[in-house]
């Protein structure tokens, strides 16, 4: 459906417009949510550098799309670009009156996919708690965490902690109510650490 606004809406607008980038937002979410980042990341590439081009640089829309575009960066093992995007989610936030929770766990939490990716385990650790100690922190976010803080504990060979924190890992995802994508991920990350 989401791929079909996208032809629609290209069609029927005669450039790059606000309506094309949103489609393609959208589109980009979606494919994200299912796991198919090699088509996802160059469509949220294209609609962050879209609504840059419009000079809405420090808006909410432009953080909501960063963030998405950070978590798609980690999750595909980018952490300079994760990194990057962080910082400018960072950069924006301090201009904007109030950045909703989601968007400031999200920055933390591709921050924290970085270090880990490149090593920086206390790094990663400490982002990870800070996440975990934000108040009525959504059961997504702190699971999240902990699954950086096992993917963390496996790269760096420290195996009883690995264990440790895919235990919790697991009997986090079990008592959530999560949908099922998202306990079959979590799940699998957990076992692989163990």
């Amino acid at each position: 459906m989401s791929r079909r606004v996208v032809e629609d809406t290209r069609r029927l607008d005669a450039g790059d417009t606000q309506r094309v980038g949103d489609a393609e937002w959208g589109l980009a979410v979606a494919l994200a949510s299912v796991g198919s980042l090699d088509e996802a990341l160059p469509l949220m590439v294209h609609a962050v550098g879209h609504e840059a081009s419009i000079g809405s640089d420090a808006n909410l829309q432009m953080l909501e799309r960063l963030a998405w575009l950070g978590m798609m960066y980690a999750q595909a093992a980018m952490p300079a670009e994760a990194n990057a995007t962080a910082r400018r989610i960072d950069e924006i936030g301090a201009q904007v009156e109030s950045v909703s929770m989601p968007i400031r766990l999200r920055s933390e939490l591709t921050k924290a996919y970085a270090a880990a990716y490149v090593g920086d385990s206390e790094r990663a650790r400490q982002l990870t708690q800070a996440v975990r100690n934000y108040p009525e922190v959504p059961e997504t976010a702190r699971l999240e965490s902990l699954s950086i803080d096992a993917l963390d504990a496996r790269w760096q060979d420290q195996r009883s902690r690995a264990r440790e924190v895919a235990l919790q890992l697991a009997d986090g995802v079990e008592a959530s109510r999560l949908p099922a994508i998202w306990r079959s991920e979590e799940r699998r990350v957990g076992k692989e650490c163990r």
